[in-house]
């Protein structure tokens, strides 16, 4: 794979906690090659939804017949 080089940075805004989530992760494709995972998960007011969906979405996806 060629080199990538990504970033992410987070803001906490008005509220007094942080809660949107980012993913960026390298995956393995099921044609063999690698590929990029990359999310952007807005809290909107709470951030149990935004880190369930960082911890879990690579699990769905890879587990659904069409990947």
């Amino acid at each position: 794979m060629a080199d990538v080089w990504w970033g992410s940075a987070a803001m906490c805004g008005w509220r007094a906690d942080q809660e949107d989530a980012h993913l960026n992760e390298i995956i393995d494709l099921p044609s063999g090659n690698k590929g990029m995972l990359v999310g952007v998960f807005d809290g909107h007011g709470g951030s149990k939804v935004s880190n369930y969906a960082k911890a879990h979405l690579k699990e769905h996806l890879t587990n659904c017949d069409e990947f």
